[in-house]
């Protein structure tokens, strides 16, 4: 199957990620998991409202929490895009298509575009935050052969978080995708042991957003299949 073809010149431009905004029950219980656990810094924080950026980080958050009563969700998936005339561009190309579109006030944002996705996932465009004074860590450690280590757990609400180390980033234009085979036999273990059967099963429903079936139906190859495979009974049978 051949890979799609890049757009080079899209309707507006997209720079990178931005920030998640979560719904939680107990916002203290959350501040001191995201504080005290994670590492992050309070940006600001209200009765019901709670944002926070890495310390490395210049924007004004990057994670927004907000208090609930019902069951917790993401209720945003944010990106910055490069200026604010691609916030224009990125309304009109939404309203050419007949996605419904709006222009909405975020506390600590500048304007900012909300929209769904083609599968219901709920974004929000933005061009411009407050920013802090970037404070710097120095540290050293050895890498993997994938550059990066990473860690996986689970805040107070049962939101999946996962830790990193920066992986090595090619973003070139001319860089051209790669493909590997992953049935090959030789680079089919490269995150470790499989993922446990919870990782597909468990996850943060976004808010809004309909749960359909993918086009394609698979069983996921799951840690407990791994482990009963490598049982002494079974590699015998």
């Amino acid at each position: 199957m051949a890979h799609p073809k890049t757009n080079f010149d899209p309707p507006f431009n997209v720079t990178r990620a931005s920030h998640l905004v979560f719904t939680v029950r107990d916002l203290a219980a959350s501040k001191a998991f995201y504080t005290e656990v994670i590492g992050l810094k309070v940006s600001a924080e209200d009765d019901s409202t709670l944002w926070l950026h890495g310390i490395e980080e210049r924007c004004h958050h990057s994670l927004t929490l907000k208090k609930i009563r019902g069951e917790p969700s993401c209720e945003r998936v944010g990106f910055r895009v490069f200026d604010d005339a691609d916030l224009e561009k990125a309304k009109a190309h939404f309203d050419s298509s007949g996605t419904p579109a709006r222009f909405v006030h975020v506390p600590f944002q500048g304007r900012t575009l909300h929209v769904d996705d083609s599968t219901g996932t709920p974004l929000e465009l933005v061009a411009r935050m407050p920013t802090h004074v970037r404070a710097q860590t120095y540290t050293h450690t050895h890498k993997g052969a994938s550059d990066s280590y990473y860690i996986y757990l689970r805040d107070p609400d049962g939101h999946r978080i996962e830790l990193l180390l920066p992986a090595t980033q090619i973003i070139d234009i001319d860089d051209e995708p790669m493909r590997y085979n992953v049935m090959s036999g030789r680079n089919n273990n490269l995150w470790g042991l499989p993922p446990q059967r919870s990782w597909f099963e468990e996850t943060t429903p976004f808010a809004g957003a309909r749960v359909t079936r993918p086009p394609q139906e698979g069983e996921p190859f799951t840690l407990e299949q791994y482990l009963f495979a490598k049982r002494p009974a079974a590699a015998a049978e």
